[in-house]
């Protein structure tokens, strides 16, 4: 994935993910960065600090930084400094440096063979492709065949632009090319050939495509050009034919702090959608939308039809939470359940096949904060240091097991015996309270991802599908809150529930 600033909750939460990371210097740092001494503390705040456990693949200075802006002079020096840094860290085995541009660089792109960069652009990229070569660095490059195509649909067709023209559209001498996206990338490469660096490799670092606000910006566009993007880039370019693109997808989500237009819309539901299609992830899906609404049977049909049969079979839905900590006295409690079952009725008149669940979100820092002088912190960190508590003939070590099992208790008196829980949101902040620290949020999540296949002292054996909450930024998910639903937890086999709407709920999932 690729930040585009040392963001410290970030890089907290991509510890121990594996997941390869593009870290980005903003470009009003590189006035400060191209000062060798500031460069090296950079280096040691951000990246270093983290390196043991985060895997950082490149950083890169400045993003689309043009010949003419004021800071343009300073992206040199920065990277450099940057590089040094890294040396000096030991850690240039693991982490490149480079800058990243767009392809208004280039003078001519058109056909693929003749690119070059401009004359404006040369002084300025020749001794940066230089010291990319130098630290066999690759050269990261933002690639949008949406921009290309809205400057000129008189002249380029939108198949083309979109990876679905069923013929060559442009041959090349040798090349043909069938999509936009392979001749921007060629006709770069064929710039740095020009400009000595022939074996020079590019990284597309960006590249996405409007789903609102412009021409052609639709969501069907947008998932047609993700999809077919994905599927694509293995292939590599009729120019480096077999070799498969480093590619980055831009962006998660929308930004809506950004002028209105086609520059908020290259994120959304679509994009999240088309980037774990076809992969090994199980999607927890949450309606967005009040379940008030979703108690309306037309709703709730044309729901399940944007949002789960637009991406299946592609995407795999492991459940859809109706509501997220929805209590007995709220006003939506009384339409969670005919959501449920227009949601069901939906997915079933699509011939799904629904997994019959109820669903905790457990968040466990909140008995801690409550009653922290009754509850040891290493109780709820799954880090014990006393005695574990004793509930007949079961031992709890931990505050997590207590809570799952209190509510398996009380689904078992409210006739809810084969109910399986999944543990759809977990988590413990960072920054807050006196218990909010890096540290304790480290060892909790790290103790959970360690404990959750042996499960619960009722349910030992039997591994807790868990859900942590957040990855990245806070989604809404799921139905009960642990502690709005039990009257009592205290000894965990015998709560007390508020039972008619518990019931209720219950009702549905057999």
């Amino acid at each position: 994935m690729r930040i585009y600033c040392p963001n410290r909750d970030t890089l907290e939460a991509l510890r121990g993910s594996n997941i390869e990371v593009i870290l980005g210097v903003p470009d009003d740092n590189l006035r400060a960065l191209a000062d060798a001494s500031a460069a090296t503390t950079w280096i040691q705040n951000n990246v270093v600090a983290h390196s043991s456990n985060v895997r950082f693949r490149y950083i890169a200075v400045g993003n689309e930084v043009h010949p003419g802006d004021a800071n343009a002079r300073y992206v040199l020096p920065a990277m450099q400094n940057i590089h040094d840094a890294i040396v000096s860290a030991n850690l240039q085995g693991q982490i490149k440096v480079s800058t990243a541009i767009d392809t208004t660089l280039l003078g001519i792109s058109y056909p693929p063979s003749k690119g070059s960069f401009s004359d404006s652009a040369n002084p300025y990229i020749s001794p940066i492709i230089n010291i990319l070569r130098t630290n066999d660095a690759p050269l990261l490059a933002n690639m949008y065949p949406y921009f290309r195509y809205t400057d000129n649909p008189q002249s380029i067709d939108l198949n083309y632009a979109l990876f679905t023209s069923p013929e060559v559209v442009v041959q090349d001498g040798q090349y043909g090319y069938q999509n936009l996206f392979d001749a921007l990338l060629d006709a770069l490469y064929a710039a740095l050939e020009k400009a000595g660096a022939a074996n020079l490799s590019i990284s597309v670092s960006e590249s996405g495509w409007s789903s609102e606000g412009g021409n052609a910006a639709t969501a069907g566009n947008a998932g047609t050009f993700y999809r077919n993007l994905i599927n694509h880039v293995k292939q590599g370019t009729p120019r480096r034919s077999g070799k498969a693109i480093e590619t980055y997808l831009f962006v998660m989500f929308d930004e809506n702090l950004k002028a209105a237009g086609i520059e908020q819309h290259f994120g959304s539901q679509k994009t999240i959608m088309v980037a774990i299609s076809l992969s090994s992830v199980g999607f927890l899906m949450s309606g967005l939308e009040a379940v008030t609404a979703l108690a309306d049977a037309s709703a709730a049909n044309n729901w399940v039809r944007a949002n789960i049969l637009a991406y299946s079979p592609d995407v795999e839905f492991r459940y859809v939470s109706v509501g997220n900590e929805v209590k007995p006295s709220d006003a939506a409690a009384q339409f969670v359940l005919p959501a449920m079952l227009n949601i069901y009725s939906a997915i079933a008149s699509a011939q799904f096949v629904l997994s019959s669940i109820s669903r905790t979100g457990a968040k466990i820092l909140s008995a801690n904060i409550d009653n922290p002088q009754y509850i040891d912190l290493g109780y709820a960190l799954l880090n014990p240091k006393g005695p574990a508590v004793q509930d007949g003939d079961l031992n709890y070590h931990n505050l997590f097991n207590a809570s799952l099992n209190a509510l398996y208790s009380a689904l078992e008196r409210a006739g809810g015996l084969n109910v399986e829980i999944v543990v759809s949101e977990t988590g413990w902040p960072s920054v807050g309270n006196d218990a909010d620290t890096f540290s304790h949020a480290e060892d909790y999540y790290q103790n959970v991802i360690n404990h959750i296949a042996n499960g619960t002292p009722k349910r030992p054996g039997r591994p807790i599908e868990t859900y942590f909450l957040p990855c990245l930024m806070k989604t809404r998910r799921v139905a009960l809150k642990l502690r709005d639903i039990l009257a009592s937890s205290s000894p965990i086999n015998s709560p007390s529930t508020n039972s008619n709407f518990l019931r209720r709920v219950l009702s549905l999932v057999f």
